[in-house]
């Protein structure tokens, strides 16, 4: 190497080298750091910060995690849930988390709740599951005071100045020209009506202190009742159908209590199906022609849709192909139809097969009639269980002509309806619509008036064309409001 090429190279050296970057120092510290000794504070330290911080993980992912099994997200899953799903997401309940009136609070609920989810998952594996999967029974929830009461306090609901609920429905008739019918009643939490001796409101049963038998776990059927007032007194009420001797009705009363399941009554006695009622067929497709899903000007819609959404079918696609038929019974009926109203019956189709998946579910077995709601009266006995002019008290051992409260305005103001659209205006906290004041006032003659006809229950009239039973014959004849 020359002179001159040395003097090059020494001056390249003598340059000043870039310094490295602040990434690589910091990497090269870390190094340092974790191949600190286990026994350093450096290395006790390091150690510490990560269990501290895996553990902060775990638990924040796990309580997230935990979240989600109690939610409709997780329940969805399992295909053996899609009644309830489908349910749920129409349901007023449809924004509150499943494990939030299915699930205890505290360890020991989560606990419980895992082991029955996962015999359930057992059950999913091998095919096992029934079908339908039956409704939850009542003492296996959680109490009431730890998932109903803490949205819906019982001082609030109860209240005499309580909002009082407004029901409107249109119903329409199974007629050719499907005849509208407006229904209107106010359900109000305390009394309802002129007559104090009738009824406390809707929620008077959790009220008081309310115990009754059961002989099944469904409580579709109460025979005897016990209510103990807040001034400490008592009654009893025994249903009819249970006594053999109604001048000494002892054992009857002993039997009932030694056999049957002996419940408080609360909140889920009538809102069984709060979170996953299923609608009926008629009321989907009312509710379907009410908002002009299916076109009222139809005719006969309602007769057939009712006739083919009712129907059994082993799938949805069977349910699908004869929902299509549809137009076959206007070949029969009204050939005409399938020309003049082609997109309205196509559209009706359409919706007809959606509806069919809100009532039903063929896979898994589940109809309309597969979890009835013991709320109200329309589509089950519901109210009549108790509520059904047949439940007699016993005073001294024997049967007394004293029953429980049947009238209508217990819970809710007579209904008022009609083809009117101001109809909602006859309704009042009074209790009596106007095109129910009949000479005497139907209140206070419904009683008579059904002993006369020789009927000893409500359900004689309390079917979904309740009111034709008696207006349509010479039995009874009411003048309409103008």
């Amino acid at each position: 190497m020359t002179k001159s090429s040395r003097e090059a190279v020494d001056d390249a050296t003598s340059l000043p080298q870039p310094q490295k970057p602040a990434r690589r120092r910091g990497r090269r510290r870390i190094r340092r750091l974790l191949r600190r000794s286990i026994h350093s504070w450096q290395g006790i330290l390091i150690l510490a910060l990560l269990v501290i911080g895996s553990g902060v993980a775990i638990t924040a992912g796990g309580a997230a995690a935990l979240r989600w099994t109690e939610s409709a997200g997780f329940c969805g899953q399992c295909h053996t849930m899609s009644p309830e799903l489908a349910a749920y997401a129409t349901s007023p309940h449809h924004d509150v988390a499943c494990g939030e009136c299915h699930v205890e609070p505290g360890v020991e609920g989560w606990v419980k709740s895992k082991v029955a989810g996962t015999k359930q998952l057992f059950q999913l594996v091998t095919d096992s599951y029934p079908r339908p999967i039956p409704p939850p029974v009542h003492v296996d929830l959680p109490p009431v005071q730890e998932t109903c009461l803490r949205c819906h306090p019982l001082d609030k609901i109860t209240a005499a100045d309580a909002p009082v609920t407004r029901v409107r429905r249109v119903h329409y008739d199974s007629d050719p020209a499907n005849t509208p019918e407006q229904v209107y009643v106010l359900i109000a939490p305390s009394q309802v009506g002129p007559d104090p001796t009738i009824g406390g409101g809707v929620h008077w049963h959790v009220q008081q202190d309310v115990t009754f038998t059961t002989p099944d776990d469904r409580r579709s059927v109460i025979d005897l009742v016990d209510v103990r007032f807040k001034d400490g007194t008592t009654k009893e009420f025994v249903a009819r159908s249970q006594v053999s001797i109604s001048s000494d009705v002892t054992a009857d009363v002993q039997r009932l209590r030694l056999i049957e399941n002996s419940q408080r009554m609360d909140c889920l006695d009538c809102h069984n199906r709060i979170g996953h009622e299923i609608p009926s067929p008629g009321e989907a497709i009312d509710a379907a022609m009410t908002a002009g899903r299916i076109n009222p000007s139809l005719p006969d819609i309602k007769r057939y849709g009712v006739q083919l959404v009712s129907g059994n079918y082993p799938s949805y696609t069977a349910a699908d192909r004869a929902i299509a038929g549809l137009g076959e019974l206007y070949v029969t009926s009204n050939p005409k139809l399938l020309v003049t109203h082609h997109q309205q019956i196509s559209q009706a189709i359409m919706e007809l097969q959606k509806l069919y998946r809100q009532v039903a579910t063929p896979g898994m077995q589940v109809t309309a009639t597969t979890y009835p709601s013991n709320l109200g009266h329309l589509s089950s006995t519901g109210c009549f269980r108790c509520h059904d002019g047949a439940h007699y008290r016993v005073v001294n051992g024997s049967l007394t002509n004293e029953v429980i409260s049947f009238a209508c305005t217990t819970c809710h103001t007579l209904p008022a309806s009609g083809l009117r659209t101001d109809i909602a205006s006859t309704v009042n906290k009074d209790g009596v619509p106007a095109n129910h004041l009949i000479p005497g006032g139907i209140l206070n003659q419904h009683g008579g008036l059904a002993n006369s006809l020789g009927v000893s229950t409500c359900l004689y009239c309390h079917q979904p064309v309740y009111c034709a039973t008696c207006h349509a014959t010479t039995d009874l004849v009411a003048p309409t409001s103008p």
